[in-house]
């Protein structure tokens, strides 16, 4: 993900004050390792694997209560007005909610000028980070690649502005000119991307082995 080095992101995980003691509650007393570190992101992971949420019960099951008016109203705004769909893509057989591509929305720009063409190699990567899924959404606070945003509002009114703007800004990010009333509808709607299998995922996690 661009560091420098393993012992680079261990170290700094062993150096923010967020994680201290966190590892070692996690993994039954074992510190901030490479092991440890990848089976954090496996569980993490693990989470982001989900369905039959309440938007999935009613675009494809045509359970019309299951999503209220405004929810119904942020989906309109998801694949029309607002653009969402361009990059978090949405069929009529599913819904992965992300293209698998590199975007540049301007939130890399302003932490480092180098650390996405340090990856491809590409100096027109940079910047440019790839578009997640938006399942379970409202339970993955922060936001975006660095947790820079702290709430889906913040998130949908950063995109409403058109983002930070620089030189390969993606042409998809444009200002969305969304009122009050449609930015609550839009966070409405992705709050009916968390699947009905949460609690399984998290039984599932604290149940796995731990070596």
């Amino acid at each position: 993900m661009g560091n420098p080095s393993f012992s680079s992101v261990i170290n700094k995980i062993k150096n923010s004050k967020d994680y201290q003691g966190l590892f070692k509650r996690a993994f039954n007393g074992k510190s901030v390792s490479i092991v440890t570190i990848g089976q954090a992101f496996a569980s993490y992971q693990r989470t982001l694997i989900s369905a039959n949420a309440n938007f999935d019960k009613w675009y494809y099951g045509g359970y019309q209560d299951t999503m209220s008016k405004q929810a119904k109203l942020g989906f309109e705004l998801f694949t029309g007005k607002a653009g969402c769909y361009n990059c978090h893509s949405i069929n009529k057989k599913h819904a992965l909610l992300t293209d698998n591509k590199l975007h540049n929305t301007g939130v890399g720009y302003l932490q480092s000028m180098s650390i996405a063409s340090e990856i491809t190699q590409n100096p027109n990567d940079r910047w440019k980070y790839n578009t997640p899924s938006l399942r379970n959404i409202n339970l993955t606070a922060p936001y975006m690649h660095n947790g820079s945003l702290l709430t889906l509002k913040s998130v949908v009114n950063f995109y409403n502005k058109g983002c930070f703007q620089n030189s390969l800004l993606s042409p998809l990010i444009l200002p969305l000119n969304l009122n009050g009333d449609e930015i609550s509808a839009l966070v409405d709607f992705l709050k009916n991307l968390t699947g009905d299998n949460v609690n399984y995922l998290v039984e599932d996690a604290f149940s796995a082995l731990i070596w």
